[in-house]
C-alpha cells in the first residue's frame, strides 16, 4: 500500500516568547500549555529543563528572583505605631556599580530569595521571626521629589509611585524589612538624560535604598529597616561571597541598632 504525505495547510506559526516578554510576565507558568498543566509529568520535564539551563540566562535569573507567592495583603491592618521609626541605612557596600570603559565590569546581583532567606536567618538568631511578607504599604510616595540622590549625577528619579511591598513584618516585634535588589532600583531611579558617559553605571541599589528610606520616613506608617544589594566587586567581576558577608554585616548593624531602640528584647 503506497502512502502519500502531504504538506499540513494552514499551520499557524509557532510563537515563542522573547526575553522581554518573559521578564514582564515572571512566571515560567504562563508559557505552559494548558493540556500540558493536567500532565505533572511533561509540565515537570519542562521546569527541569528550565532549571538546568535550557533558556536564557536572564530568564533563569528572573525565575530566581521571584519572591514566593502569597496572598496580597495590606499594610493598613498593621498595629499603626504611635510613631513611625525608620531605621538609618547600614552602609556595607558600595550599592552602585557601572559597566563600560576600558574594562567592562560585570556585576552579579543577589536574588530576592537569597537576601531574603540571609535576612530572615540572621534575625532569627537574634530571636525575630518574621511571619507575614509581601504586605503592599500605599500612600509612602510623600514628597518624592526632595528626596535626595547627591553623589550619583548619573541618575534621575522615576516619579514612582508605589505601592511598596514590604518583604517582611514580625507581629511579636512591630516592624518590618525591604530589601532594595536590582530591580526594585530600577523602579526609582533611571539614568539621566543628560549623561553623556560611556560607562553608564548598571546597578544602583545603595541610592534607590536612600530614596526609598525617605519615602518610609515621611508616611510614618511602619517600623521598617532597609536593607540594599552591595553589588561587591572583585576587579571587574561581581563577588557574591562578598556581597553575602556585606549583606550580613548590614544585618549585624541592624540587629544591634535595633536591640539599642528596644524592638529586640532579650
Amino acid at each position: 500500500m503506497e502512502v502519500r504525505i502531504k504538506p499540513e495547510k494552514g499551520c499557524r506559526k509557532p510563537e515563542y516568547p522573547d526575553n522581554e516578554e518573559f521578564q514582564k510576565k515572571n512566571r515560567i507558568e504562563d508559557f505552559i500549555p494548558e493540556r500540558w498543566k493536567c500532565e505533572a509529568l511533561a509540565a515537570g520535564t519542562l521546569l527541569a529543563l528550565t532549571f538546568s539551563g535550557c533558556t536564557a540566562p536572564s530568564a533563569q535569573i528572573q525565575i530566581a528572583a521571584s519572591p514566593r507567592p502569597t496572598a496580597q495583603k495590606s499594610a493598613d491592618d498593621l498595629p499603626a505605631p504611635v510613631s513611625a521609626v525608620t531605621a538609618p541605612i547600614f552602609e556595607h557596600g558600595y550599592g552602585f556599580v557601572r559597566s563600560g570603559g576600558e574594562s567592562a565590569s560585570h556585576p552579579r546581583f543577589l536574588t530576592e530569595v537569597e537576601a531574603r532567606q540571609i535576612i530572615e536567618s540572621e534575625f532569627k538568631k537574634a530571636g525575630v521571626t518574621f511571619d507575614r511578607h509581601d504586605i503592599k504599604v500605599s500612600g509612602v510616595a510623600g514628597d518624592y521629589g526632595s528626596c535626595k540622590i547627591e553623589g550619583f549625577r548619573e541618575l534621575e528619579l522615576t516619579n514612582y509611585k508605589g505601592p511598596v511591598e514590604l518583604d517582611g513584618y514580625s507581629t511579636k516585634n512591630s516592624f518590618a524589612y525591604e530589601f532594595v535588589s536590582s530591580d526594585d532600583s530600577n523602579q526609582l531611579l533611571k539614568l539621566s538624560s543628560q549623561m553623556l558617559s560611556t560607562a553608564p553605571p548598571v546597578g544602583y541599589t545603595k541610592p534607590a535604598a536612600q530614596i526609598l528610606n525617605t519615602l518610609f520616613a515621611q508616611s510614618g506608617k511602619v517600623n521598617v529597616i532597609t536593607f540594599y544589594d552591595p553589588i561587591s566587586m572583585k576587579g571587574s567581576t561581581g563577588d557574591l561571597e562578598i556581597s553575602r558577608s556585606e549583606l550580613k554585616a548590614q544585618i549585624s548593624d541592624a540587629i544591634t541598632w535595633a536591640r539599642s531602640k528596644g524592638w529586640i528584647r532579650k
